[in-house]
C-alpha cells in the first residue's frame, strides 16, 4: 500500500453510550484502517487506537465449494443493482460496469454481511449472524437481462462472491 492511500470509502460509527467514534477508511486493494477515538467520558482527555487490515478478497474469489449457480426458495426477490458489498471484517465488492454478480454455497465460507449498498445510493443495513443472497440465474442470458433477481435471506450462513466473469467461466451456459 502506499505511504499516503486515498480511502475509496470512510464510514464513521458512534458509540454515545461507551464514548467510542470509530472511522474506517477502505482502499481499493481491499485493505482497511480503524481508527478509535474514545473517552471515559465527555470531560475526559482524547485517545486513540488505530489497526490495519490486510486485503482478504481472496479468500472469497478463490473458493470453488458448491455449484456455479443456487437458487434459493426462502424469502422475496427484488430487481436491484448491487454496487457494493461490505463485510464486518472489511472487505468491499464494488462494480463499474454493471451490476456486482453474487451468489452462495451454504456450506462455504460464512462471512456476515454488515450492510449492502444498492445503485442510487440505497443502503440496507443487515441484522443477524449472516445472510445469503443468491443471484437467481440459470444461465447466461438471465444475467444479461437489465434486471437481476436478487433472493436476500437471513440467518443462513455461507457466502461466496462472484464477478460476472467468474459466473461465465464457472458454468453458465
Amino acid at each position: 500500500m502506499d505511504d499516503n492511500p486515498v480511502p475509496i470509502r470512510t464510514t464513521t460509527e458512534v458509540d454515545e453510550e461507551n464514548y467510542i467514534e470509530t472511522t474506517t477508511n477502505f482502499y481499493e486493494d481491499g485493505s482497511y484502517h480503524v481508527k478509535k477515538h474514545y473517552t471515559d467520558g465527555p470531560d475526559d482527555e482524547n485517545n486513540w487506537s488505530e489497526e490495519w487490515y490486510d486485503n482478504l478478497n481472496q479468500l472469497h474469489r478463490d473458493s470453488e465449494l458448491g455449484p456455479a449457480f443456487t437458487n434459493s426458495s426462502y424469502g422475496g426477490n427484488t430487481n436491484v443493482f448491487i454496487t457494493e458489498v461490505y463485510y464486518t471484517h472489511g472487505e468491499v465488492k464494488r462494480t463499474n460496469d454493471g451490476p456486482t454478480k453474487i451468489m452462495t454455497n451454504t456450506w462455504a465460507t460464512g462471512y456476515t454481511i454488515k450492510e449492502i449498498w444498492m445503485k442510487g445510493g440505497v443502503k440496507h443495513n443487515i441484522d443477524g449472524p449472516a445472510v445469503v443472497i443468491t443471484l437467481n440465474c440459470n444461465s447466461k442470458s438471465d444475467m444479461e437481462r437489465e434486471n437481476k433477481s436478487i433472493w436476500y435471506n437471513e440467518g443462513i450462513q455461507g457466502l461466496t462472491v462472484y464477478h460476472y466473469e467468474d459466473l461465465i467461466t464457472k458454468g453458465a451456459k
